[in-house]
């Protein structure tokens, strides 16, 4: 799905979501990818192909921050790599094992509310998603389907397209030692 934000901020910045039951991999992640910069420097160099950097925001299974840039090689030629900068929990912290909603219902029985939502925000989220539902139940729309452990349906690729974008690929996460 496409989506877009109303405000001088975010004007012409698309915002896409995918999602999906049983994909190539389970994850949650806001991948922010930047604009490309221009490529003044490199245009006259062999082989220089300037990609925009990410930033991707891992919630889950494996929560952390990592940051994917290209940089020039050291030495006399121009010559980019693409290197990645990686922040994962399990590395910094003691792994404290709880079952579902263990800490829920602990931050419940303490009073912290920080994990749950105010009603503002549940009332925010409902005007966004109302209209949604209700074109829905109007038009009973055919949702194109994919195949089991796929990364989804062609159209999510060809809506991605058509913007000149593409989707972060579907791959396990492998953290570089």
């Amino acid at each position: 799905m496409k989506f877009s934000i109303d405000n001088p901020r975010w004007k012409g910045v698309p915002f896409y979501i995918r999602t999906g039951k049983h994909l190539t991999e389970r994850r949650t992640e806001i991948a922010i990818h930047f604009k490309a910069a221009p490529a003044y420097p490199f245009l006259k160099e062999q082989g220089a192909n300037p990609q925009p950097n990410w930033l991707v925001l891992r919630t889950a299974p494996d929560e952390g921050i990592f940051l994917e840039l290209q940089v020039k090689r050291p030495g006399a030629d121009v010559a980019l790599a693409t290197v990645g900068m990686d922040f994962r929990y399990d590395d910094w912290f003691a792994d404290f094992p709880n079952v579902g909603y263990e800490t829920l219902l602990y931050d419940v029985m303490i009073g912290d509310a920080t994990l749950f939502m105010r009603a503002d925000m549940v009332e925010q989220a409902w005007r966004v998603v109302q209209p949604i539902l209700d074109a829905w139940a109007a038009e009973k729309p055919d949702f194109p389907n994919y195949a089991s452990g796929t990364s989804g349906p062609k159209a999510s690729d060809e809506l991605l397209a058509r913007g000149q974008h593409t989707w972060r690929p579907l791959t396990p996460y492998i953290p570089k030692p």
